[in-house]
């Protein structure tokens, strides 16, 4: 039987690497051999344990890490081939959540909330299949879960960028902020979330498009300039509030997207729209209670919306990258910055949180085609 190695979180701040037995394929199960996996912002907050402070859930641990899903069916069984339409060799993402697909909620398209919710990244490993996160060399993947084909002419380092950090921006964008052509945004927090929230904005027809950050953030704002903004602000040399009125004429902004969670730019958010304005509150703040001024959300009827992602748009984020990279309009290529095989896992988790000395990172993925 063939043995698959994975990086399995066994307590906060503690990866080792595992090997499994590979699971036998039945008629409605699909194994998938990675390519890569993106490193996100709630992987390092399982990986430092602190996720239960911001979601008020709790990671069971031992754990196979990662999210973020793309690869090529390596085995596949008769009814998932005909249900998902895939066949050995076919490369595709694989959603992050799994829905029961039978629950009220799954059934009225909101499976994003399904009450019998799984999620890559998040079950227990120490029972098989094992396999259940994207740190690995292969993935299992059940009946229920949502995948979608990839074309096999775009980079992995690109066609990761759809599986949620793109789906998300369409989601704060598009879905939830209602973007309009020729709305002005401006966008808070230049992190993946606000590069994509900037990409998908200036591809949906956004009319200005402003990042705002701090000035420790260079890299990514710069590269969120190449992405289509057209003014950077930071807020340590600026005021955010009269930056946003000058550049604007006074109008404000018809959509503001906070992506740091920083207190004091969530309390701000709602002096950056102008009346009927809407703004997407997405970051993670953990439990906290973070006070507002709702006089103004009522008295100039702003829109104050959560959002939660990728939701449903991952088609719609691979048809979009595919454009992107086809056209030429921006270098996504450069929106992973670094890449890591499965053996350097934690070095991954620790160079997207920051954490080591010399290395500035956009985006960080694990690159499965580079482990021995």
């Amino acid at each position: 039987m063939q043995r698959v190695r994975a990086a399995v979180l066994e307590a906060p701040r503690q990866i080792v690497i595992n090997s499994y037995e590979s699971p036998s394929i039945g008629p409605d199960e699909m194994l998938l051999k990675t390519e890569i996996a993106g490193v996100c912002g709630s992987d390092v907050k399982i990986y430092r344990g602190t996720i239960g402070k911001v979601m008020e859930m709790r990671v069971p641990m031992p754990v196979v890490m990662g999210d973020e899903i793309l690869g090529y069916v390596a085995d596949v069984g008769e009814r998932f081939s005909k249900t998902h339409g895939v066949k050995n060799g076919s490369r595709v993402i694989v959603e992050p959540r799994i829905p029961c697909n039978h629950c009220e909620r799954c059934i009225t398209g909101n499976h994003t909330f399904c009450k019998n919710i799984k999620a890559y990244g998040w079950i227990r490993c120490d029972e098989p299949p094992h396999l259940w996160g994207s740190y690995a060399e292969y993935v299992y993947v059940p009946l229920n879960a949502r995948i979608h084909g990839v074309p096999k002419d775009m980079p992995a380092e690109v066609a990761i960028l759809a599986a949620v950090v793109v789906a998300d921006g369409i989601q704060w964008i598009q879905n939830i902020g209602g973007l309009g052509i020729g709305d002005d945004v401006v966008i808070i927090g230049p992190g993946p979330q606000g590069l994509a929230s900037t990409l998908v904005a200036r591809n949906r027809g956004a009319g200005l498009i402003a990042v705002a950050g701090m000035t420790k953030d260079k890299v990514r704002m710069d590269f969120a300039r190449e992405l289509g903004a057209d003014y950077l602000i930071d807020v340590e040399k600026e005021d955010l509030e009269e930056r946003v009125r000058e550049l604007t004429g006074g109008s404000m902004a018809d959509l503001v997207v906070e992506c740091s969670g920083n207190v004091k730019a969530i309390q701000s958010s709602i002096d950056l729209v102008k009346p009927l304005g809407t703004v997407v509150h997405m970051s993670m703040t953990g439990m906290e209670a973070i006070p507002l001024v709702t006089q103004k959300i009522a008295a100039r009827q702003i829109a104050f919306k959560g959002g939660l992602g990728p939701a449903g748009n991952v088609k719609a984020a691979i048809k979009l990258v595919h454009s992107i990279v086809n056209h030429k309009k921006q270098p996504l290529e450069r929106f992973i910055s670094h890449k890591f095989p499965l053996e350097r896992s934690e070095e991954a988790l620790k160079a997207m949180a920051c954490e080591i000395e010399g290395i500035d990172p956009i985006k960080v993925a694990v690159d499965l085609r580079q482990s021995k």
